[in-house]
């Protein structure tokens, strides 16, 4: 069978062909990428759908992979696969500690300071495209909270209650909060 979209999480993109013969690169956009070196096969998002394709070989190139996939058998074939991105069912992460969680896994949580135990509000995204994430939390009061997590932030994660607790930076809060 296969998933829906939002049933799987982005494992990474086929970036080009490589050579003539269908092999093509396959960059992992992994914390651990060797994590994923011996995949029998994976989702390929091809317009507003889902395509599987199964690994015939699979090895390190650089801090690629040179894939060869079933069906895929000279540069033509490859190159309409390059650019898109490749896909994994969701239950294929692997297990996190209570430190650490997956981006999407979070949307909808609660998020709480561990200084003052304080409910701040829901987190409704995670941005990751600078230095570090930032999370953003839609404040009980309708305002928007971003919260820096650089390395040095303690996060505790607790899956049982969906709540993220966060060791706020002196000050963040009076910057979003009114004053009482």
């Amino acid at each position: 069978m296969i998933p829906d979209l939002a049933d799987c999480f982005n494992l990474g993109i086929l970036t080009k062909p490589h050579g003539v013969q269908g092999e093509m690169l396959l960059f992992v956009d992994a914390d651990e990428p060797e994590r994923y070196r011996k995949l029998d096969g994976f989702f390929v998002e091809r317009g507003d759908r889902l395509v599987p394709y199964f690994v015939e070989t699979m090895r390190p190139h650089g801090k690629r992979y040179v894939v060869r996939l079933e069906g895929v058998d000279d540069f033509e074939a490859a190159s309409q696969l390059a650019g898109l991105k490749v896909h994994l069912p969701l239950d294929q992460l692997p297990d996190l500690d209570n430190e650490t969680f997956y981006f999407h896994e979070v949307l909808g949580w609660r998020c709480f300071d561990a200084e003052t135990n304080q409910d701040l509000g829901a987190i409704d995204g995670v941005r990751d495209d600078g230095p570090y994430p930032l999370l953003m939390v839609q404040g009980n009061a309708g305002e928007e909270i971003i919260i820096p997590l650089p390395e040095h932030v303690s996060v505790k994660v607790d899956r049982a209650q969906r709540c993220l607790t966060v060791t706020l930076p002196p000050g963040l809060l009076e910057l979003y909060l009114p004053a009482e």
